[in-house]
């Protein structure tokens, strides 16, 4: 009887508290409804639309890491912020635009310019110094947040990443798409000093990419293959920074998730880089900016990789027999 009453007790004080944090909960969401409806210029849309305003107009560095501070925080708050900024153009007088895209989907407009592709030439623009190793790193952070919205359903928002651009627009000829921007980043990062904001650029571009290739359909025609490249890029990172990053403390967050992932389940290992590459990117905001595991990254893409060719090939394989 003495135990009945004590487990009573116990489980009364538990939902009383948990009644109290859903409480407080609801209250801060009911003030921050007020507070919308009360001043709608604070929203995250409105700070969004002033934000990519801003980035388009400013020049100096400061000013771009501001909006690309506000970009960051909204996109990482609210998809339909992330689903704007992929379907909105962002000037109607674009630079010329080279016509590869992918496969050629019906949903990918050529000639109009959108936040991935800005934040493209922003990339371009930047070089090796410290200052813009940071622009470099908050703009990685918005395509990261962005990602979110991509969806395989929709060929427009997958086929942006893969629609090559004119770069240079002083009349050159020579184009990329960002993906392909992307990849020739990691390589120029690859050999940089552990420690240095490179390779804190390095696992975020990795990590993006990686992402970008789970969201594409298995009939989407890539426009290059960079299994090979990868396995190379991931065989020298780990001979350069190997050393160097074993020696950094593991999070125990990152312990915790290593801990319960069972030895003999090798075939989810694609699944659990995923999750420990998605953990360290939250644990990166924290004030003491852990970094991301960059060989982790890099082997979470070449996973992604192997993974996209692997279901390709099948989907080819199908389609032949299908008609045979």
């Amino acid at each position: 009887l003495a135990a009945i009453v004590i487990q009573s007790a116990w489980r009364g004080h538990r939902v009383r508290c948990a009644n109290r944090s859903a409480a407080a909960f609801r209250q801060r969401l009911s003030e921050a409804t007020q507070e919308a409806r009360a001043r709608p210029h604070n929203t995250l849309g409105a700070r969004a639309r002033r934000a990519l305003a801003n980035l388009l107009r400013y020049t100096s560095v400061a000013s771009v890491l501001e909006a690309l501070g506000h970009l960051e925080t909204a996109t990482r708050f609210s998809r339909e912020v992330c689903l704007w900024l992929l379907t909105t153009p962002t000037s109607t007088t674009p630079p010329p635009v080279a016509s590869q895209c992918g496969d050629g989907r019906r949903g990918c407009e050529e000639n109009a310019e959108y936040l991935p592709h800005v934040l493209l030439r922003l990339l371009h623009l930047c070089n090796r110094s410290v200052p813009n190793e940071e622009v470099a790193l908050a703009a990685v952070a918005v395509m990261l947040n962005l990602t979110v919205a991509v969806n395989n359903a929709d060929a427009g928002t997958v086929a942006m990443w893969w629609q090559r651009r004119v770069l240079n627009e002083e009349g050159s000829s020579h184009s990329q798409s960002i993906v392909e921007f992307l990849f020739g980043s990691l390589h120029r990062l690859s050999r940089a000093k552990p420690g240095t904001s490179s390779i804190r650029l390095f696992a975020r571009i990795s990590a993006l990419l990686a992402t970008l290739y789970e969201t594409l359909p298995v009939d989407f025609a890539a426009p290059n293959d960079y299994v090979g490249e990868t396995e190379a890029l991931l065989s020298l990172v780990r001979r350069l920074w190997s050393t160097a990053l074993s020696r950094l403390p593991v999070r125990p967050e990152v312990r915790l998730l290593l801990r319960r992932h069972q030895p003999h389940e090798s075939r989810r290992r694609r699944g659990l880089l995923r999750r420990i590459v998605t953990l360290e990117l939250n644990l990166e905001r924290l004030p003491s900016k852990p970094q991301v595991n960059p060989i982790i990254a890099c082997e979470l893409l070449l996973s992604t990789l192997r993974e996209h060719q692997r279901r390709c090939e099948h989907h080819h394989q199908q389609i032949h027999n299908t008609q045979m």
